[in-house]
């Protein structure tokens, strides 16, 4: 995998992402320490996928009340909304942080604006996420065959006659 590859890096980093949001969402299962670490690890993943995804962003965000195809548009407000949810769950994290924060030395103090705004955002954040996916369903599908299942296949199939060597008695 490399830059080389955008599919495959776009989908081992969406990978990545997805991984570390369905850990993030469940810290009753985790545990705030590794609910507050992984959430910092799938905000960064995040930053290097719209650093990947820049030119779509800055080609679709000055046309979108042109005459832009709908599906682009739809798309454009959905990850919009993902984005400005994420971007409150991190702050409205941070400011709840129990772990990643005091490590470092600092103490928020507890409020209930950010416990609220942080639980409506990070559902925000899964709606919306979900509804990305589907947008990108077709794509994933591709290359999720073509760098994952295939792949793996390949190692359990069969060498063919074609390239066993001759064995000699």
């Amino acid at each position: 995998m490399s830059l080389k590859n955008k599919p495959a890096t776009n989908l081992f980093l969406d990978i990545a992402i997805l991984l570390a949001f369905i850990l993030a969402m469940t810290p009753r299962t985790t545990g705030i320490p590794l609910h507050e670490w992984m959430s910092i690890a799938f905000a960064f993943c995040v930053g290097i996928h719209l650093l990947l995804h820049w030119e779509w962003i800055v080609g679709v965000a000055p046309k979108f009340f042109a005459n832009l195809f709908h599906e682009s548009r739809l798309n454009f407000v959905v990850d919009l909304v993902f984005f400005l949810s994420l971007i409150f769950v991190i702050v409205s994290g941070l400011a709840l942080s129990k772990v990643a924060l005091p490590a470092i030395g600092i103490t928020p103090a507890f409020s209930l604006f950010w416990r609220r705004g942080h639980a409506i955002s990070a559902d925000v954040a899964l709606i919306t996420l979900g509804v990305h996916c589907g947008f990108h369903a077709k794509w994933l599908a591709v290359n999720a065959k073509r760098y994952l299942i295939e792949p793996v296949a390949r190692l359990f199939r069969k060498p063919s006659a074609a390239i066993l060597p001759e064995v000699r008695r």
